[in-house]
Parts: C-alpha cells; sequence; structure tokens
C-alpha cells in the first residue's frame, strides 16, 4: 500500500496531519496511546455491559423456573385438593342416599296400617 497523498484528520484531537504510514489513524504518539486507551475503556465497558445482561438473563431464567415450579406445586395441591373434594362428595352423596332409602323405608311403614298381636293373657305381643 501506498502513503495516502491527502491529508487526514486525526481521530483524537480532530488536528489535519500528513500520515507517514499507511492506515494511520492519529497526529503523534501520545494521541495513539489515547486512542488505544478509548479503545480499552469502550471495551471495557462492552465487556461489562454483556456481564450485566448474562446476570440479569440469568436471574430471569432463575425466576422463570421458581415460577414454574410453583406453578407445578400449586397444580399438585390443587389436583389433590380436587381429589379430596370429589371423594367427600361422593361419600356425602352416598349418606344422602343411604339417608333417603331410610326416609322411605319409614314412610312405606308409617303408610300400612298397624296391627297389634295380643297374646293369650291379653298383653301386646307385637306390630304388623
Amino acid at each position: 500500500m501506498a502513503i495516502p497523498k491527502r491529508k487526514r484528520t486525526c481521530r483524537v484531537c480532530r488536528n489535519d496531519f500528513q500520515p507517514v504510514r499507511c492506515l494511520q489513524q492519529t497526529c503523534s504518539f501520545d494521541c495513539e496511546v489515547k486512542l488505544g486507551l478509548i479503545h480499552a475503556e469502550r471495551s471495557k465497558a462492552k465487556r461489562e455491559k454483556a456481564e450485566k445482561e448474562a446476570q440479569h438473563e440469568a436471574k430471569e431464567h432463575e425466576r422463570e423456573t421458581r415460577d414454574m415450579t410453583r406453578q407445578a406445586e400449586g397444580d399438585a395441591k390443587s389436583s389433590k385438593r380436587d381429589e379430596a373434594m370429589s371423594a367427600a362428595l361422593t361419600s356425602l352423596s352416598q349418606g344422602l342416599e343411604t339417608v333417603a332409602q331410610a326416609q322411605q323405608t319409614l314412610a312405606e311403614s308409617l303408610a300400612k296400617p298397624k296391627t297389634i298381636k295380643f297374646n293369650a293373657e291379653g298383653r301386646p305381643v307385637g306390630i304388623q
């Protein structure tokens, strides 16, 4: 590559200069050092930003995992609650059926005319 013939502007101090080598971007060694420091600061800022984003993503992933675990536990609890509720309803309905049968038997026995049996001495023996 050939040395450029037209003047360039320094990337640090913005002064015009005549480059003495190819791809020269600064006017002096001091500006070259400053440019290196600027690049180091930028790369450090990028690394810190990437670290912060990674930490944020890790926290968010942990939060999502914790929420899914809580939801699964809640679903398990609700399914147990539903099973207990259905068992209670089944036993209640069976109890109600038993009560209904007893009421029906009682109603049938009350609907029949009653006759009292007496023994030979005249004492009541039973009711039919």
